[in-house]
């Protein structure tokens, strides 16, 4: 993932007590807060930076994160609960990994350099109804 910035890690305790993380990255030269997209994704934020495969496909799960970046939204790349440097027991499409993308997102809108308003881009809409199920936030943009 070729996005011309270096981003920082967050992280942020789950209901289950499990500690989740997340790469942020911010728009270049531009003054927050910004509105957020965020990605989770089992496939670990480390690995982003390996050349996707087929190279025709040039933004990997993430999405193309440049040019969210350069429309002037944050984007957050989440490891979900067991996978890569997030905390817990891998269990994909549950409720429980569901609630962990909720809890990052309540935590993304509540930092300084956030809106408040999230966006995801999940690839498997079972995932993104056991967040809803979990209580999320009205997420204004699904992509």
């Amino acid at each position: 993932m070729d996005v011309n910035v270096i981003p920082f890690e967050i992280e942020t305790k789950t209901r289950h007590g499990d500690m989740v993380r997340a790469d942020v990255y911010l728009p270049r030269n531009s003054a927050g807060p910004f509105p957020v997209l965020l990605g989770a994704s089992p496939y670990q934020k480390s690995l982003r930076h390996l050349p996707p495969v087929p190279a025709t496909f040039s933004f990997i799960e993430y999405g193309p994160v440049h040019l969210y970046l350069d429309a002037g939204y944050a984007y957050v790349a989440m490891d979900t609960p067991g996978k890569g440097r997030s905390e817990g027991v891998w269990d994909t499409v549950s409720r429980t990994e569901g609630e962990a993308i909720h809890d990052m997102i309540e935590h993304v809108a509540g930092l300084d350099w956030s809106t408040g308003k999230i966006g995801i881009t999940l690839l498997l809409e079972p995932v993104e109804r056991g967040a809803d199920a979990a209580g999320a936030p009205d997420v204004p943009c699904r992509l």
